[in-house]
């Protein structure tokens, strides 16, 4: 087979290749959904979906506008490969408090199409979460680099734990993630190149806030982070080895088409592959989704790619500073892939992550007691609250409506009585927390006011 830059027919873009289409054990498309277990440990699905590649126990394919949330399950692998298969270009979907096992290796969570969202509070054994944008085509390079923006999928908060080998999350064709505030035990993080004939490398990747660290379980480990393309930012992370084997390295990044290792579709980058930019004198450099590359500047055969270089900063491994390094794996990776051009051990100028916890896990619980001709109102927040943060209140019965918005000691008590309520009337009371007058959070309950009362005895046991 000659070598090519573009997709074989077979896998042009639009056309997933042969597997890529999930028999699914439940089906949900283009819906605005919650689907709700009564917990983890206590929803148990085992899957039964058989061992065909990207079988799943659901599959969602998302419609941007429409979100949708998966929560309060644990989804134990039986022969198949997939838990949750999330396709289409919904950009903002929760899956949360969920469990996934295996005894084997699993992907809990697959993910392919320019879909966004987060995956919080959910504990994973022995099984990943995978990123894709497009399984054949160009589309995700040709995007801007978005850093710290919500264009990504968020992974935080989360237990990764393996006793096989396994990673935590891994990625390739234009994916696009975030991985933070995680605990990695016995696991490492991964991000592809440009591999097979159907597959770009991964976009880009943050990676920060984790712990990675070791118990006594048969599993070797190598590196928290292994990349072989794309950019992207690696800080505040920490290597804590403690009993069983110790973690080798911190990140290891390298070029694997700089060594041969790449489909005869590609071909190799070493100055004889169209597909790479292959400036005179470089041996092929840079090649095509390196790392240390971005956005497609053209549809030609050529594709030169913008420069954005990998940055990484304050990390540690066992209480000390730990860099990264271009890995020896051969002589044209380590000129391929180099300190000060294509990766920096330096804080990324003007980088700002994205606001933590992610707003899709932000929650608001309003409830209203009622009063004689009044309605006390409670309310408690699960998120985090920019300074500015002001609340307003809306109340109204099916014949009357008075807004009312709410002052900076307000939102500090959050508490407020509502007074001068005509008794025996259903009232609608809405909250709303604004930030610019845009609202970010809301909550709505409904309250009667009475001045008839029932008083229960108070009864004290003595043992």
């Amino acid at each position: 087979m000659g070598i090519s830059c573009g997709f074989p027919p077979e896998l042009a873009p639009g056309q997933p290749p042969p597997g890529d289409d999930s028999v699914p054990a439940v089906s949900i498309g283009g819906k605005s959904i919650t689907l709700q277990g009564a917990g983890a440990g206590q929803t148990v699905i085992t899957d039964a979906t058989g061992t065909g590649w990207n079988n799943s126990l659901i599959r969602v394919e998302g419609v941007e506008g429409k979100p949708f949330r998966i929560t309060g399950f644990t989804f134990t692998e039986g022969n198949g490969p997939v838990g949750i298969h999330i396709g289409g270009d919904c950009k903002n979907f929760r899956i949360d408090h969920c469990e996934f096992t295996s005894e084997a290796f699993f992907t809990a969570i697959n993910i392919r199409g320019f879909s966004y969202g987060v995956i919080d509070h959910c504990d994973f054994t022995n099984s990943r979460v995978l990123v894709r944008e497009a399984v054949a085509g160009d589309a995700p390079w040709k995007r801007p680099l978005t850093l710290g923006s919500a264009n990504a999928v968020y992974v935080e908060d989360c237990y990764f734990y393996a006793d096989v080998h396994a990673n935590a999350i891994d990625s390739n064709s234009g994916g696009r993630w975030v991985f933070r505030h995680n605990t990695v035990v016995n696991n490492y993080c991964e991000a592809h190149g440009l591999q097979n004939a159907n597959e770009r490398g991964t976009f880009s990747y943050e990676l920060y806030e984790n712990i990675f660290t070791t118990v006594d379980n048969g599993r070797s480990n190598w590196v928290a982070f292994y990349t072989r393309g794309g950019t992207g930012v690696v800080f505040n992370n920490s290597i804590i080895n403690e009993t069983g084997d110790p973690y080798n390295h911190f990140a290891v990044i390298q070029d694997n088409r700089s060594c041969g290792y790449a489909s005869t579709h590609w071909g190799p980058c070493d100055g004889t592959s169209p597909c790479d930019s292959n400036t005179p004198g470089m041996s092929g450099y840079p090649c095509r989704d390196q790392i240390g590359r971005s956005t497609d500047f053209s549809d030609t055969e050529v594709h030169p790619q913008a420069l954005e270089p990998l940055y990484a900063w304050n990390n540690t491994f066992d209480g000390g500073p730990v860099t990264i390094e271009s890995n020896d794996i051969c002589d044209l990776s380590l000129e391929h892939v180099v300190e000060g051009r294509d990766f920096i051990n330096g804080v990324r100028p003007g980088y700002t992550s994205y606001v933590y916890p992610h707003p899709f896990t932000w929650e608001l619980d309003l409830t209203g007691a009622p009063g004689n001709q009044t309605a006390q109102l409670n309310w408690t927040v699960h998120a985090y609250l920019p300074p500015t943060t002001t609340w307003r209140i809306d109340y109204y019965t099916a014949a009357a409506t008075a807004p009312f918005t709410a002052t900076d000691p307000f939102s500090i008590t959050r508490a407020y009585m509502l007074t001068g309520l005509t008794n025996y009337e259903w009232y609608t009371v809405t909250l709303n927390a604004l930030v610019d007058s845009t609202p970010i959070l809301t909550d709505t309950v409904r309250v009667m006011p009475t001045d008839i009362f029932v008083r229960l005895p108070l009864v004290m046991k003595e043992d």
